[in-house]
């Protein structure tokens, strides 16, 4: 290995201790912009850098909220008391667990951990950058379960349309942590498949 590309993998593992740094202790709070009169079914149009504030700020304070498929950067735009992380990757899960040693970390799919819930039983639900990692069919099925065990809300980001992408072809952005075939994208999502969402 040469020096340069030795100082590169240092470089990029220290923008991601500064980034996982920022992402920790910045938190909910900073995050949020106030959206006033947002009601299901409507859009609102933003540019892509403030699209997490809006977000943040569309969400309401809860106490339980399950983290589907969080990778290695769980959710921040709430700081729910119980936060579950639901991670199918083990190499991901086992990452998770080092990092974050408070929360609940379950190596499994979402599709599997939803159905051993109970009607209602969580607040919030996150599936952020999920569903377009899946078959359509098995898309549907998550946000079926999804729905049928969060009591509050469902939080989804996912590309507009398919947009593809391979494991193989995602380079080292994570580190030395390797990446998974659950980083391909399966599938593609329309705004019109959520008629209900804001």
């Amino acid at each position: 290995m040469t020096d340069v590309t030795l100082q590169q993998k240092e470089n990029n593992l220290l923008r991601e201790q500064i980034a996982q740094m920022k992402y920790y202790m910045v938190g909910s709070g900073a995050l949020k912009w106030q959206v006033q009169g947002a009601s299901s079914g409507d859009t609102i149009y933003c540019e892509k850098d403030q699209l997490h504030n809006i977000a943040a700020g569309l969400i309401e304070p809860v106490d339980v909220c399950v983290d589907i498929g969080p990778g290695l950067k769980p959710q921040r735009m709430i700081d729910a008391p119980a936060h579950l992380l639901v991670e199918p990757y083990k190499i991901y899960a086992e990452e998770l667990i080092r990092r974050y040693p408070g929360k609940p970390v379950f190596n499994t799919d979402g599709v599997s951990f939803l159905k051993t819930l109970l009607p209602k039983s969580v607040d919030t639900i996150f599936l952020l950058d999920v569903i377009e990692h899946l078959e359509k069919e098995d898309g549907v099925e998550l946000l079926r379960l999804a729905r049928q065990a969060a009591r509050r809300q469902i939080v989804i980001f996912t590309p507009v349309g398919f947009m593809p992408q391979h494991f193989e072809e995602m380079g080292d952005i994570w580190g030395d942590i390797k990446h998974g075939e659950t980083q391909n994208h399966l599938s593609g999502w329309k705004p019109d498949e959520f008629p209900e969402a804001i």
